[in-house]
């Protein structure tokens, strides 16, 4: 018999009230095929709903208060006036998959947040944001970062957003180029490294509305003005390669 394979997709930031609007005008086809053809609702977050403390809740199932993460950093321990960014660490309970494993189930990982720096798993693990840098150790095992890098070039672990970039419409292309590494890297990883259970998370979503939220958003004043559609026009294209990288 053969095993179930599981995959699991991350849209990171990802909002119905953006997203559907879109699906009904046919521009997200996949996402609309399953919502038909599935189930759709809306989850409660974390309180905050922060990046640290809810992926941690979704990779434990628990609460802030019994995963142990509850926010990007808390004082150092040697020096208590400074701060120290969590990490994979600091998580006090077992993840989906170590719990996987235990139980005999490959797992892959790609790009989920807070798993830096990298744990040992029977399966592969390339580290998504709250990752330093490209300097770091981000992959398990420790040889397929070379290997990675030296297959596709120009992959990004994440995309930083800020000021800089309020005026720019440069990102955007950044981030769709960044999406298209990420499916590559979907697409040879599976391919070297057969899994059961697979995870990758598109961080597209949340680093777009970091930044352009107000031009996205019909409920903000900025939405219905020249600079809104010139952003919405682009910003689409970006939700557009984000449903095909689902589809994919």
């Amino acid at each position: 018999m053969t095993a179930a394979k599981i995959l699991m997709i991350g849209l990171d930031g990802a909002a119905w009230h953006l997203l559907l609007p879109l699906c009904e005008e046919g521009k997200l086809p996949v996402i609309q095929g399953l919502i038909r053809s599935g189930a759709a609702l809306r989850l409660q977050s974390t309180i905050p709903p922060y990046t640290p403390q809810a992926w941690s809740t979704l990779a434990t199932g628990t609460n802030p208060g019994k995963h142990g993460i509850l926010g990007f950093s808390v004082p150092d321990g040697y020096a208590p006036a400074k701060m120290r960014y969590l990490s994979s660490r600091d998580l006090a309970l077992p993840p989906i998959w170590t719990l996987l494993n235990k139980h005999g189930v490959r797992t892959g990982l790609l790009n989920v947040p807070m798993t830096y720096p990298p744990s040992p798993l029977d399966g592969f693990m390339v580290t998504g944001m709250m990752t330093p840098s490209s300097a770091s150790q981000f992959t398990w095992p420790a040889s397929l970062k070379g290997y990675l890098l030296s297959r596709i070039p120009g992959y990004t672990l994440d995309i930083a957003v800020g000021d800089k970039e309020q005026t720019s419409l440069s990102i955007i292309n950044r981030l769709r180029q960044a999406l298209i590494k990420r499916v590559e890297a979907c697409d040879l990883l599976l391919k070297e490294n057969p899994v059961d259970f697979f995870f990758v998370v598109f961080e597209t979503p949340d680093r777009l509305q970091h930044v352009f939220y107000k031009y996205l958003d019909p409920a903000s004043s900025l939405y219905d003005t020249k600079r809104g559609e010139e952003v919405r026009s682009k910003a689409i294209e970006v939700y557009r390669e984000m449903d095909r990288a689902v589809g994919h």
